[in-house]
């Protein structure tokens, strides 16, 4: 259950960064266009070329990214407070 909750949370978590930083990043260019490298690594490990990438497969790179690293300063902040 607490597995279920976990990827549930930090899922979320990462699909509100990604849909954020996608959107400021078409806005402003210049400060948010780095934040939007982990977008293409599913597209690079499926070999597709950047005419061929749909917003899902783009969400989902970002969304595991994301909430990867979301999970990774939560579990870092907890280990900290014990």
């Amino acid at each position: 259950m607490r597995l279920i909750k976990n990827v549930l949370v930090f899922g979320s978590v990462g699909l509100g960064l990604s849909l954020t930083i996608f959107g400021l990043s078409s806005v402003a260019p210049n400060i948010f266009g780095w934040f939007t490298a982990p977008f293409w690594i599913l597209p690079a490990i499926a070999h597709v070329g950047a005419h061929d990438v749909t917003w899902p497969l783009f969400l989902v790179s970002g969304t595991l990214s994301y909430g990867v690293v979301a999970f990774g300063i939560y579990r870092w902040r907890c280990r900290r407070a014990h």
